[in-house]
Formats: structure tokens, C-alpha cells, sequence
């Protein structure tokens, strides 16, 4: 497809095909990009909106009764972006950290699904290393299927419906002993275990301001013609909050509101490049 093409009389209008996907360019005090820290979103875009708003002021004309002209003294507008996925890294970027952080034997609780008493060795071992926490052992949680709460004791035997703990450094596991009384049955168990984390916080309106690059494809309205296209925004932050909405639904999405700022030197706040390719 050529511009001769979507100027001419037989280009019926395209829409926006999704999926759509964007990348955030960081900007630098001096104006430049900064391409070695642009976070890439992989996730689904649902839909797209973009507004502009120009504020103008006269140019006197002082031989004549009507303005010369006017200008553009400020421009603003929004970039609502929603999602149906995200990609983490750009999550944290528009939540504040500015990158995923990571975080060396830090402490996460884990919930096992039930599990059996070994009828040999009367153990049920966890592959995780037991969290420490202010010198504190980490809370280990041992609950029968039927409900029954499991005791956790320092002796160097259980009784019936209790449990004792070894937990190595070495092995990065976790022994849970019970009584023999209690072998063959089934347990439910949540611990607080030692293991490598990387996280983000989320705040409100805490980024700098970044270019925004959607990458998509637009085709005619009968979808038999596709063509390659790049919605560019010059300038614009985070402008809504960030809180996450935690659901279950996979169909569930997200939407991002992004203030547009003054473009940077040169380019207009934004602007559409479509694949110039043979009719």
C-alpha cells in the first residue's frame, strides 16, 4: 500500500487492529531519549485514546481591527491506554519504582496444597529453607484436611497432633516430623520460607515523563488490506492512580491515563507514521 493509495478514492478508512502493544521511553533532564531504560509492555492494548487540547492567544494587529493571528501558548491532553495483560517491568515504571527491584533471601509465605505424612519416615519435607524474621523463625501453619490444627513444639519428640522443625541452609529444605500416630495423614501447610523476590510498590502520578511508541497494524474495512503503524506520543506521565484491581477474571483490564506535556523540541505532542509499502 502506497500513499497514493490512502489518498486516493478507493481507500475506504482503516481502523486500528489489536492487538497493540507500547514501549516507554524515558526522557532525560537534557531531552534526550533514554533507550536503554524504555520498559516494553507485551501485554494486550484494548483500546486507545488520545486527546489534544491547544490553548491560543491574539497576535495584535495594530492597523487593523481583527487579530494578525494567533498562537499556541500551552498544549495538554490525556493518553488512556487499557490493558487486558501487562508485562511487570512496565507495571513497576508506571506504578513509581522505575524498574522491577530485586531483593536477596527476602521472606514470601507459601501455601502447599495437601500433602501426605510419609508412612515411613513420618515426615513431609518442603523445598524451601524456613524465613528468619527479626530472629524470629518463620510461621509454619500445619492444619489436617479436616481442619484439625497441628501443634508446632521444640521437644525432641512430637506427641499426637503436634510437629517439629529442621530447617537447612544447605539443603534449602524444610523437615516437617510428626508423631507416628499421624503418618498417612494428609495436611495442609503455609510457611513463611527464604527465597530471592523481585517487586515493585505502587504509588500515584510518580513517573518522569516518557515517549510513548504503540506498535500496531491498521487494515481497511473489510480487513483485506494491513498495513504497519506507530502512534507516537512526545511527551507525556503517569496522570491516574495506579492502584491494582485484583481479580480472578482473566477477561479483566486495566486502563493507564497518562498526562500529554509540551512535546519535545521539534516534534508535535503526536502523530501517527503508517508503513509505506507497494499498492
Amino acid at each position: 500500500m502506497s500513499v497514493q493509495f490512502l489518498k486516493s478514492n478507493n481507500s475506504q478508512g482503516f481502523v486500528i487492529d489489536r492487538p497493540g502493544y507500547v514501549m516507554a521511553i524515558p526522557i532525560l533532564a537534557n531531552g534526550q531519549l533514554d533507550w536503554q531504560n524504555a520498559k516494553r509492555n507485551v501485554g494486550v492494548i484494548n483500546t486507545i485514546s488520545v486527546t489534544n487540547t491547544r490553548t491560543k492567544t491574539n497576535i495584535p494587529n495594530g492597523n487593523g481591527f481583527y487579530p494578525a493571528g494567533d498562537r499556541v501558548t500551552d498544549l495538554s491532553g490525556t493518553l488512556a491506554i487499557e490493558f487486558s495483560t501487562y508485562d511487570p517491568t512496565f507495571w513497576a515504571m508506571a506504578s513509581g519504582t522505575g524498574e522491577l527491584q530485586e531483593k536477596t533471601g527476602d521472606t514470601m509465605l507459601k501455601l502447599f496444597e495437601p500433602m501426605t505424612i510419609d508412612q515411613t519416615a513420618g515426615t513431609v519435607v518442603l523445598p524451601y529453607e524456613r524465613a528468619t524474621i527479626g530472629g524470629q523463625k518463620g510461621t509454619i501453619i500445619v492444619t489436617g484436611t479436616d481442619g484439625t490444627p497441628f501443634t508446632e513444639v521444640e521437644e525432641s519428640a512430637a506427641t499426637a497432633g503436634q510437629f517439629k522443625v529442621t530447617s537447612a541452609a544447605d539443603s534449602g529444605e524444610t523437615t516437617i516430623t510428626f508423631n507416628t500416630a499421624d503418618k498417612g495423614k494428609s495436611v495442609v501447610i503455609s510457611e513463611q520460607v527464604k527465597m530471592n523476590t523481585a517487586f515493585y510498590t505502587i504509588g500515584k502520578k510518580p513517573m518522569q515523563a516518557h515517549q510513548f511508541i504503540i506498535d500496531t497494524t491498521m487494515s481497511n474495512v473489510d480487513n483485506t488490506k494491513q498495513i504497519g503503524a506507530n502512534i507516537i506520543i512526545s511527551r507525556a506521565s503517569i496522570g491516574s492512580d495506579t492502584t491494582d484491581a485484583l481479580q480472578k477474571d482473566p477477561s479483566a483490564t486495566k486502563t493507564l491515563t497518562f498526562d500529554i506535556y509540551a512535546p519535545r523540541a521539534g516534534e508535535d505532542p503526536y502523530k501517527m507514521l503508517l508503513e509505506n509499502t507497494a499498492e
